[in-house]
């Protein structure tokens, strides 16, 4: 993990990574230097393909973050492989960054994902925001329009717990708890029902319910700060 490297260089911090994810049964094909100090680009295979993964390390105040490159097209792989893909190298990387930084997933081949965050869902109630919520990324943010575009394409951002946790990341927490628990009830738990997409109906209120447990288990922790 991060945190046991204290003064390593750069370099042996990504071979560090490499190992880490190795360990955690991905498989890391290529390492390349990106544009800012602390900037790598890695080669991961997972399950069924390779992905590019940009990963910054962190520097001075600068929290890490890692972004699964986006692909316009899913070839000949299901829905279903590639968010195994997915998941294994959000797991693996959350688990070195402990689960600090940000993470960020591009959506635009998911059109799942797309419909659901077009009809003004919860970023949580998507496959990929629930998922980035399950491995502590619990602050979620649509950029659909990330700068212009200069910044890639739309993607789901999630923040993670920042080494010490303080008021405002605490009471962001327990706004967002109310706003899911308002949201669930609206969309699945109510007599009239949201007009939801019924072919949608049980990805958005099952990612919504487990997204509401994780965080309640969350915001328990943190009652004293």
């Amino acid at each position: 993990m991060l945190n046991s490297h204290g003064g390593s260089s750069r370099i042996d911090i990504a071979l560090d990574l490499k190992r880490h994810l190795e360990r955690m049964g991905l498989s890391v094909v290529s390492i390349r230097s990106g544009r800012l100090r602390g900037l790598y680009i890695l080669g991961v295979r997972a399950l069924y393909r390779v992905y590019d993964v940009s990963c910054f390390y962190g520097r001075d105040i600068y929290a890490p973050w890692f972004e699964i490159h986006p692909f316009s097209r899913i070839d000949s792989y299901s829905r279903s492989q590639i968010l195994s893909d997915l998941e294994k190298i959000v797991r693996g990387f959350s688990d070195f960054f402990n689960r600090t930084g940000k993470a960020m997933i591009p959506y635009l081949w998911d059109d799942i994902t797309v419909r659901v965050l077009d009809h003004g869902y919860p970023e949580e109630s998507s496959d990929l925001g629930y998922m980035l919520v399950k491995y502590g990324y619990y602050l979620l943010t649509n950029m659909y329009y990330p700068e212009g575009f200069y910044e890639g394409s739309p993607k789901i951002v999630g923040e993670g717990l920042p080494e010490k946790p303080n008021k405002w990341y605490v009471s962001s927490l327990i706004q967002r708890l109310k706003h899911l628990e308002r949201e669930y009830a609206r969309i699945c738990a109510a007599e009239e029902r949201d007009t939801v997409d019924e072919d949608n109906r049980a990805i958005v209120c099952t990612n919504l319910l487990n997204s509401l447990n994780i965080f309640k288990k969350a915001t328990s922790k943190f009652e004293d700060i």
